[in-house]
């Protein structure tokens, strides 16, 4: 079903990029034993980071320890370049991945970061050695792009996770993969946290469309190529979970498809692309005249997917958040807003489900389908004020960090137009550590957290 194309010639560039390296499970330290005790949260699996967390809480003032995580840890200067090949187990399968490291990577230097999502994913085994990307003879032979490809590849780190019928890039398998591939990266290298970008091609197109619904926050940009969001509305592909619009506020989106794709023309897309612009989501949309289900254009618009991932860095702490979610227990965060609770309460506001109806129809809806109620907040900080709007949300958690909020003076929440919240919110270290031990984020610190229960309408006078 898919063309992996010029991702496939990256590849096979990767041949000559250096020596390989197999990781297999491993995720031993990486960092340089003289950071200390700070360095330690950077090791592990996360039980155990967490357990290091709760040790280290009494070890170092609250300002102490937020500098030193600001700081991060020393990345060993001594670290695999090249071609680095492994894989780990995801809820009980294993998944092998692909990462090419650039021979000058430096250490010192906080480096971007792209995964790329191949297409193909209904195959039921996956070809060894990484061979998951497809027709490299062929692309080889047409992209004569070797020196530009060799260029972008010295700018970033490349991950090249696989997928297959038993795990498909919209499937929350696919989620803890990326994000579990994504924490092994920042132990062993100097990852810059705010520009690690998703892109795909195909399946792998739609499968970056399914990670930006679902789990946006570690991620600073999309680029689908040539997929389709509307497969993640299809029963029929095994999608996991619900697709909620207004949760790609959170990002920006450069997307192209092809005039004469036989799977996904463009303008099948565009009225997607249409909803998403009126619910105030931030796409770019090239529509690429007389090019089919391929990539051969691509030489032709390297520079403008480069441009796009040097202008769209992360904001870790934004200023405003959107979030819906059916599933409180799995997907209930996004930056600093966490939905702990979902349920009717009292003066819900307006916020109506987004989808529009297909121009020239008379009941065809552009939408993704709701099989469980689902909660949605929208939330905005200014100085340490935070105005929420909810619908169907019964608790919220607000993560609060002392790059965003003076913690020396009251934080006032309004939830619905009423007051829920004024007062000082007292910086904890065991939180500030707990969370970075989750996030590994220097730019994405929470030194406090507050609960705000909002009432049922049975609980108002």
């Amino acid at each position: 079903m898919m063309t992996d194309g010029w991702l496939g010639w990256i590849w096979r560039l990767g041949g000559v990029l250096g020596v390989v390296l197999v990781a297999g499970g491993s995720t031993g330290p990486a960092v340089d034993p003289r950071q200390g005790v700070v360095g330690e949260i950077w090791q592990g699996d996360l039980a155990r980071r967490l357990a290091v967390a709760d040790r280290l809480a009494d070890s170092l003032s609250f300002d102490e320890l937020f500098a030193s995580l600001e700081l991060g840890p020393s990345y060993n200067l001594q670290v695999p370049v090249g071609r680095v090949q492994g894989s780990h187990e995801v809820r009980g399968l294993d998944h092998p991945y692909l990462v090419l490291v650039p021979d000058g990577y430096d250490p010192r230097v906080r480096t971007p970061v792209r995964i790329y999502l191949h297409g193909g994913v209904a195959r039921r085994n996956l070809p060894a050695d990484g061979e998951w990307w497809q027709q490299l003879d062929r692309l080889a032979s047409r992209l004569a792009v070797a020196d530009r490809l060799a260029d972008s590849f010295d700018t970033h780190i490349a991950v090249f996770p696989a997928a297959w019928s038993a795990s498909k890039w919209w499937q929350e398998s696919q989620l803890a993969n990326l994000g579990g591939l994504l924490t092994r990266l920042k132990m062993a290298y100097n990852v810059d946290e705010n520009r690690v970008h998703v892109v795909g091609v195909s399946d792998g197109g739609t499968g970056a469309w399914y990670i930006a619904f679902r789990d946006p926050t570690p991620w600073a940009g999309f680029i689908p190529i040539i997929g389709h969001p509307a497969v993640l509305a299809s029963p029929q592909v095994e999608v996991e979970g619900q697709m909620h619009v207004v949760n790609l506020r959170i990002r920006s989106f450069l997307v192209f498809n092809g005039e004469l794709d036989r799977l996904y023309p463009a303008r099948s897309v565009r009225p997607y692309v249409d909803l998403f612009r009126e619910a105030e989501v931030d796409v770019e949309f090239v529509e690429l005249a007389g090019e089919g289900h391929t990539v051969e254009w691509f030489p032709q618009h390297a520079g403008r997917i480069d441009t796009f991932v040097e202008e769209t860095p992360r904001d870790p702490l934004p200023s405003r958040i959107s979030w819906e979610t059916e599933d409180a227990a799995k997907f209930s965060r996004v930056h600093w807003l966490m939905i702990d609770a979902l349920g009717l309460s009292a003066g819900d506001a307006p916020l109506p489900d987004i989808e529009r109806r297909l121009p020239g129809t008379s009941n065809l809806m552009v939408g993704f389908p709701r099989y469980r109620p689902s909660g949605r907040v929208e939330a905005t900080a200014a100085g340490n004020e935070i105005e929420i709007h909810s619908r169907g949300v019964r608790r919220v958690r607000l993560l609060l960090s002392p790059r965003q909020f003076d913690l020396s003076r009251p934080v006032r929440v309004h939830v619905n137009g009423v007051q829920r919240h004024v007062g000082v919110v007292t910086p904890d270290r065991r939180t500030l550590l707990r969370w970075a031990a989750r996030d590994l984020d220097r730019s994405m610190l929470f030194g406090a957290e507050l609960e705000i229960r909002i009432p049922a309408s049975s609980e108002v006078p």
